[in-house]
C-alpha cells in the first residue's frame, strides 16, 4: 500500500507520542549476490589470531524458528555511516538542507574536511574538541559548542538545531572529562548472509618482465628510491631497508592460499528498525526550559522522517555496493508499521515521498519554534591538531602504527 507523505507524518506523530499501537517501523530486504548464484561475496574483516577466519560468523533464528549459520556483511555502525554518507550527498546535490559541524583546513598541502556526518564519534568527536574558530576561540567555548556540551536526551534541543542526525544515530561524548552524555540510537540497520560457506583465496602477482629475486635497498619513505644489492654491503642506514623487489612493486609473488577468500551464501537479509520508544525518550524544551507535549512530538517526528529519508537515500536502489567484491541486488523489500504482538502493516515509500514527508514535518515543527540552523558551523584545526596531522602526513610509509 502506498502512503501519502502527509498521512505518513500524521501516523508517525501518533507513534512517537506513544498514543497509538505502532511501536515503530520495520525495514527489511532480501538480497542476493549481484554476480549470481554460486558467486562469492566478501564480508568485512576483523582482527583475529593468525590462521583464524577474519569474518564474523554466528547463529541466528530464521522466520521458522530454526537456528542457522550466518555471516555479518554490514554492521550497525557501518549501515549508519552509509545513511550519513547518503544524506551528505543529498545535501551537496541540493536535494536536502541539513546543518552540520564542519572542520576544514589545509595541512602540508593536504585539504581536510570532516563533518559530524563523517567523524567517528559524530558531534562529540575529538576532531571538534581540538578545533577552533578563525579568531582562535576553542570550539568547546563557542556558543554552539557549549550548547552541545550541555545537551542530553532530556534536553536535546541543541542537537536538533545544529546536528539533527546525531540523536537519531546515537553517540557517546567519551573524549571529554565530565558528564559525557550518551544518546542511544533510534534507527538501526544491518545486513547478514545466510548459510555461509568459506571460500578459498590464492592471491599473487606475475611480473611482465619476470624480474629476478635479487636484493634491493630502498628508502622507506620513498620506495621508488632504491638500488640493486647484488651482495650484502652491511646494515642499511637509518631510513632505508634491505628487502626483495616484490616489496617495492617489482618481481613475482607466487599465489599463496589465504583466509580471506570470501564466502558463498544462499541469500542475504537487511533488517532495519526505527524505534518510536527510543524517540520518545528525547525531550526538546524551549530556551526557558519549559516543556511542551506538542513541541516534543514535532521534533521527534522530524527525526523519524529524517531517518526514513536517510534510509531511502542509502538503500532504495536496485543494488547495494558494500565493498569491493560485495555487491548485493535487492530481491524484495518491505516497510511495515510494527504493532502490538508483532502485527505488521506494510506500506511503500520511495525517496521522493520520504523527502516530502521530512519537509512537511519540518514545517510543522517550525510553527512551534523548532527549526534547524540554516548554515553549517565552520571551524579549523587548533595548532596542536594541525601539528598531529602534519606529523601523520609526513611520516614514513613503512612505519608501524
Amino acid at each position: 500500500m502506498t502512503i501519502s507523505a502527509e498521512a505518513l507524518v500524521d501516523r508517525i506523530e501518533k507513534g512517537v507520542s506513544l498514543e497509538s499501537l505502532d511501536a515503530g517501523i520495520r525495514i527489511g530486504a532480501t538480497l542476493a549476490s549481484a554476480a549470481g548464484s554460486g558467486s562469492k561475496v566478501f564480508p568485512p574483516t576483523y582482527k583475529v589470531e593468525a590462521k583464524e577466519t577474519p569474518y564474523l560468523f554466528e547463529d541466528r533464528f530464521n522466520e521458522h524458528g530454526q537456528a542457522k549459520r550466518t555471516v555479518l556483511l554490514d554492521a550497525l555502525q557501518s549501515q549508519a555511516n552509509r545513511v550519513e554518507e547518503a544524506l551528505a550527498d543529498a545535501v551537496s546535490e541540493g536535494r536536502l538542507q541539513l546543518p552540520v559541524l564542519r572542520l576544514t583546513g589545509n595541512v602540508e598541502g593536504v585539504s581536510i574536511e570532516i563533518t559530524n556526518l563523517s567523524a567517528p564519534h559524530r558531534g562529540p568527536d575529538a576532531y571538534f574538541r581540538d578545533s577552533q574558530l578563525a579568531d582562535g576561540t576553542p570550539f568547546d567555548k563557542t556558543e554552539v559548542g557549549m550548547a552541545l556540551r550541555n545537551a542530553d536526551a532530556k534536553n536535546a534541543t541543541a542537537y536538533f538545531r545544529y546536528v539533527p542526525t546525531d540523536p537519531l544515530l546515537g553517540f557517546w561524548d567519551s573524549w571529554r572529562t565530565g558528564r559525557g552524555a550518551k544518546v542511544p540510537r533510534c534507527y538501526t540497520s544491518e545486513i547478514f548472509g545466510w548459510d555461509p560457506h568459506d571460500g578459498a583465496r590464492a592471491a599473487g602477482r606475475t611480473d611482465p618482465n619476470n624480474i629476478m629475486t635479487v636484493g634491493v635497498r630502498y628508502q622507506e619513505s620513498n620506495k621508488g628510491n632504491f638500488q640493486v644489492q647484488e651482495n650484502s654491503t652491511g646494515k642499511a642506514p637509518a631510513g632505508f631497508k634491505d628487502d626483495k623487489p616484490s616489496n617495492i612493486g617489482h618481481g613475482n609473488i607466487p599465489p599463496v592460499p589465504g583466509t580471506k577468500g570470501g564466502v558463498s551464501i544462499s541469500s542475504a537479509e537487511r533488517l532495519g528498525f526505527l524505534s518510536f520508544a527510543a524517540l520518545h525518550k528525547l525531550r526538546f524544551p524551549s530556551e526557558d526550559g519549559s516543556q511542551s507535549f506538542e513541541r516534543n512530538v514535532a521534533a521527534r517526528t522530524v527525526l523519524a522522517c529524517l531517518a526514513l529519508a536517510g534510509d531511502r537515500l542509502a538503500f532504495r536502489r536496485p543494488t547495494v555496493l558494500l565493498r569491493s567484491g560485495c555487491e548485493l541486488v535487492v530481491v524484495r523489500e518491505t516497510l511495515a508499521w510494527l504493532g502490538a504482538a508483532g502485527a505488521t502493516d506494510e506500506f511503500e515509500l520511495d525517496t521522493a515521498a520520504a523527502l516530502v514527508a521530512l519537509q512537511i514535518a519540518r514545517d510543522r515543527a517550525a510553527l512551534l519554534g523548532l527549526s534547524w540552523e540554516t548554515k553549517n558551523f565552520d571551524v579549523e584545526p587548533q595548532p596542536r591538531l594541525r601539528d598531529l596531522l602534519a606529523a601523520t602526513f609526513t611520516r614514513y610509509v613503512g612505519e608501524d602504527d
